[in-house]
């Protein structure tokens, strides 16, 4: 079996329809990176609940997403619309998102801190299906749309600038917005308010910019759990890439909540959103501008290696912020984020580009038409590790006495917010690296898969 991508030319410089894909990432940016950053801390700092309990509600949030994921991924593939398989979804995803988004950061002030977790849990289990509606249908429509192989790193990479762009916005720039409002509890609600309407501008920009997008018609077979299963447990590619994706996750799922602790009480800065809007700026530019080159070391060292190379830039960026002290300057630290912006660019290009080179590897090989199943696994995956990684953060805040109503934090707390920083990603990097030796999917091994 031959495919397109085998004799299609080289992909044009610019492509709308790469641009108008690559806009959906900016609102699914902005929704996550506002949540990952600051949900934790809003709820621990502004609302008072404890942090392992804090944690647990991001948890539960991402427990009911895992299950819902492989649901939406099946449920996707099986749609027949004249809008296509994905893209009603989309519109829906940025209703829920965006009205869910704002319920969440505006909790009405209960009598008891029971009704206040039970809202919250409730808020944070719609805006996470919201979420799902419209990731598992975005990230299963490359592999309808494009079938040359440098092309899609090539529409990927407008996926990473608009990623880049939401995370400065969503995680950095959202608490700088609360802290010029007034810092109060009803700011982060109008916060709410401004980032989402930001989300579903982005979400239904991208549902109306791919209408003219390529797309497959559905299988007539459906998939049982047990078939999705053996689906993803025959593709020994796609197991590597999970494998490293959730690790590498839960790196990056620690990360986001922890850096307002951070910024605020191991550097010692009262007001962190300027700090970290500075830290966001250097870190996504960089990310930004440094797509290219990394485009152009995939293509000399192939996906597994780039992606390597750039776990490795990562971890040194990494391990940097165990030298962080009280009244750094600010020139360190904006070189550390500029080290972490290469890293984060390079692995998001590498580890989105990935995605459909295995769903296409599998077309070849069946014959079937499942990217939704495979999309759905791989969200099913980040959902895992951000199901877990919150918990995680919250119990050691905790059994490090972190105190949530204090300006002052004991030396142990301390410590556990640098661990939670620097030492747990690196780990998980580590291993991820090993992980990623296991994947073995090139473009040359891609092109010569045929269906026996």
């Amino acid at each position: 079996m031959n495919s397109v991508s085998d004799t299609l030319p080289a992909p044009r410089r610019f492509n709308p329809l790469h641009l108008g894909w690559g806009v959906g990432s900016l609102g699914a940016a902005l929704f996550l990176n506002s949540i990952n950053f600051m949900l934790l801390f809003f709820m621990v700092t502004v609302l008072h609940i404890n942090p392992a309990v804090a944690g647990l509600i991001l948890t539960v949030g991402k427990l009911w997403d895992m299950l819902f994921n492989p649901l939406l991924g099946m449920a996707s593939d099986r749609t027949q619309s004249r809008w296509g398989r994905r893209r009603p979804y989309l519109l829906l995803g940025a209703v829920i998102c965006s009205l869910g988004f704002l319920l969440l950061w505006s909790p009405p002030h209960f009598q008891s801190e029971r009704s206040l977790i039970i809202y919250m849990t409730v808020m944070f289990l719609l805006v996470s299906s919201g979420y799902t509606t419209f990731n598992v249908p975005y990230m299963a429509m490359p592999a309808e749309m494009i079938d040359n192989y440098q092309e899609r790193s090539a529409m990927i990479g407008y996926r990473v600038v608009f990623i880049a762009i939401g995370t400065l916005v969503g995680g950095s720039g959202a608490k700088l917005l609360v802290e010029q409002l007034g810092n109060g509890r009803d700011d982060y609600a109008k916060m709410g308010m401004i980032i989402g309407a930001g989300v579903f501008f982005f979400m239904t920009l991208c549902c109306v910019a791919t209408r003219r997008a390529r797309f497959t018609l559905r299988e007539a077979k459906h998939y049982s759990f047990a078939d999705q299963f053996r689906t993803a447990a025959g593709n020994r590619p796609f197991l590597a890439l999970l494998a490293a994706k959730f690790l590498q996750l839960l790196a990056l799922a620690s990360v986001g909540p922890i850096i307002l602790f951070l910024f605020k009480f191991v550097l010692g800065h009262e007001k962190p959103g300027e700090l970290i809007l500075f830290y966001g700026l250097v870190t996504s530019g960089v990310q930004i501008v440094t797509v290219p080159i990394w485009h152009a070391i995939g293509k000399r060292l192939e996906r597994r290696g780039t992606f390597i190379l750039a776990a490795v830039v990562f971890v040194v960026g990494s391990l940097s912020w165990y030298l962080s002290t009280p009244g750094e300057s600010l020139a360190v630290l904006l070189l550390r984020a500029a080290v972490n912006g290469f890293g984060a660019s390079g692995l998001l290009l590498m580890g989105q580009s990935m995605l459909p080179d295995v769903t296409e590897y599998d077309y070849r090989r069946t014959g079937l038409r499942r990217e939704g199943i495979f999309s759905g696994f791989y969200s099913f995956v980040e959902k895992t590790a951000f199901a877990i990684a919150p918990a995680i953060v919250g119990f050691v805040l905790a059994a490090c006495h972190f105190n949530r109503t204090s300006q002052s934090q004991p030396p142990e707390a301390l410590q556990g917010i640098l661990f939670l920083m620097a030492g747990l990603p690196s780990l998980y990097f580590v291993f991820s690296i090993f992980a990623l030796y296991f994947y073995d999917l090139t473009e040359a091994k891609l092109k010569a898969t045929v269906r026996v």
